[in-house]
């Protein structure tokens, strides 16, 4: 994923995290997902970079609309990590922990 910030020093900042899911059917459509992920974060307004690292684990249901679509609400918990450079600022890490609701739609080939 690429994801375009901003940052508190009012910089932009752009991430690209590669991050590979592993997806296991439960029950009948029910689903639990996880995944971790590594990246890069470039500033735009400094010269610096860094690296970070994501978790995530998601629990899910497929609404099968017909045998190639659904519709999928999805529960996850986000563990992110950022490192940088030091001559950014003097605080080189932050970490932060999301939960979210997602709803998905998907087409199976």
């Amino acid at each position: 994923s690429i994801e375009s910030t901003k940052t508190p020093s009012k910089s932009k900042s752009s991430k690209f995290i590669l991050a590979p899911i592993i997806r296991y059917y439960i029950y009948s459509g029910c689903f639990s997902e996880a995944s971790v992920g590594y990246g890069k974060i470039s500033y735009s307004s400094e010269e610096g970079e860094g690296q970070c690292i994501r978790g995530k684990i998601s629990l899910g249901y497929s609404f099968f609309v017909n045998n190639n679509i659904s519709l999928e609400p999805v529960l996850s918990l986000s563990r992110y990590k950022e490192n940088w450079d030091k001559s950014i600022t003097n605080d080189t890490e932050s970490k932060s922990n999301e939960f979210n609701f997602s709803l998905c739609l998907q087409t199976f080939f």
